[in-house]
């Protein structure tokens, strides 16, 4: 967690030094639209970390990867959505000089989806108290974020520290799959919790459609169709997403009344 701190507040201290505080504005406003998602995200983990840990305790693996690979699926969207309406939002909350912030949005709303993904990976260190890597993981992700700053913002300009910011979540993403993989060997016999190739083609769509969205930011028509689309399809897939949800709050509703 103090990591996490680190990465969230290091990149305003370093463009505030390298640059000048008017850049750090802009930063700073593309930082709190983009971490707009974390309530979601964070909804979500409160009631799905326990459910997983009632899953692992039961040993019912299979569960947790059934109901987590669609979940992230869904967090991709709300990512996706926020990278739509990029250029409305700030426009809203704030003025003409500020409109360079949607080109730090995207990269920085990408990494809370990583931030959301590494949590799932991490529930399996949480849970058999592994502590040890944990740490070793994030350590390294604070001191890569720090450095990569110091060359990438000299070079590149303050947002390039929302790039550093979004590797640095893939890092750690990476890291606690690796991390969970060792666990589960030594554990649980090596059984396969997680679909990597489901993972890797949300992942992959999610980077593809939200760079692809910066290339028509100026053309609102063409932005306002395709979120329309996201609309209709997550409407039509309604039903799916609130059993979805169901089951994980009828699951932890069982594990209470149990007790």
């Amino acid at each position: 967690y103090l990591t996490r701190t680190v990465l969230n507040q290091s990149d305003k201290i370093m463009i505030n030094s390298m640059i000048g505080y008017s850049a750090v504005g802009i930063y700073g406003l593309a930082h709190n639209l983009a971490w707009m998602v974390t309530l979601v995200t964070g909804s979500i983990l409160n009631t799905l970390n326990p459910w997983i840990f009632q899953k692992i305790k039961n040993k019912k693996f299979k569960d947790i990867g059934n109901i987590t690979i669609p979940i992230l699926g869904m967090v991709a969207v709300v990512c996706l959505l926020l990278v739509c309406i990029a250029p409305e939002l700030v426009n809203i909350f704030a003025p003409k000089p500020y409109y360079e912030a949607i080109w730090v949005i995207p990269p920085l709303v990408i990494s809370v989806y990583f931030m959301f993904m590494y949590s799932l990976f991490a529930a399996f260190e949480f849970y058999y108290e592994k502590s040890g890597f944990l740490m070793l993981a994030s350590t390294l992700g604070g001191i890569i974020n720090i450095v990569l700053n110091y060359f990438m913002i000299r070079k590149l300009g303050y947002i390039a520290a929302a790039y550093t910011t979004l590797f640095c979540y893939i890092f750690y993403a990476i890291s606690h799959y690796i991390c969970m993989k060792v666990i589960i060997r030594i554990n649980i016999n090596n059984i396969e919790v997680y679909k990597v190739k489901y993972i890797l083609l949300i992942t992959l769509a999610l980077f593809l459609i939200s760079f692809g969205m910066m290339s028509i930011y100026n053309y609102p028509i063409i932005r306002y169709l395709i979120i329309i689309i996201i609309l209709v399809v997550i409407y039509y897939n309604r039903k799916f997403i609130l059993k979805t949800l169901q089951k994980i709050k009828n699951d932890n509703h069982v594990k209470k009344e149990g007790k």
